[in-house]
């Protein structure tokens, strides 16, 4: 599973993700996080269930990239996106 390190990267995935009609699922998370630290074994296990399907899973770092995390609004931790079309479909925090 891929880590994205900055905005132009996430952008990009996010284009491919489109062009190529995949769900991006984006677990926003901090290695301080407690509950991200505890969730992360689930995000990577359905991340290789789902693999061959029409998901691509990324993790973005909210204090490597608090660039982005402003900009997609996470205020708390974790966070998950799912974008189709470009665009965000559903959150889901906690």
């Amino acid at each position: 599973m891929r880590v994205v390190e900055t905005v132009f990267e996430f952008e990009k995935t996010l284009k491919e993700c489109s062009e190529t009609e995949k769900i991006l699922v984006v677990d926003f998370y901090a290695d301080w996080c407690g509950p991200c630290c505890r969730i992360a074994p689930q995000f990577e296990a359905l991340s290789s269930e789902f693999r061959q399907g029409n998901f691509v899973f990324v993790k973005v770092n909210t204090d490597r990239c608090s660039e982005l995390s402003r900009q997609e609004g996470i205020s708390a931790l974790p966070t998950f996106k799912l974008y189709h079309d470009g665009k965000c479909i559903e959150t889901i925090v906690g």
